[in-house]
């Protein structure tokens, strides 16, 4: 299992320019995609296995 700030290490790898968002700006940018996936993962979905 990845740890929990994975998604905050690979958003500033492939987007370099989070570097200039505030701290909540942040959290939300790579809260939101993570929540996302959680929910269809929890719903039955596939997620990224499809």
């Amino acid at each position: 299992m990845a740890p929990p700030h994975a998604p905050a290490i690979a958003a500033s790898d492939v987007f370099p320019w989070v570097r200039h968002l505030s701290v909540d700006e942040f959290r939300a940018f790579t809260l939101e995609p993570v929540e996302a996936l959680s929910g269809t993962v929890e719903a039955g979905g596939r997620g990224l296995r499809a």
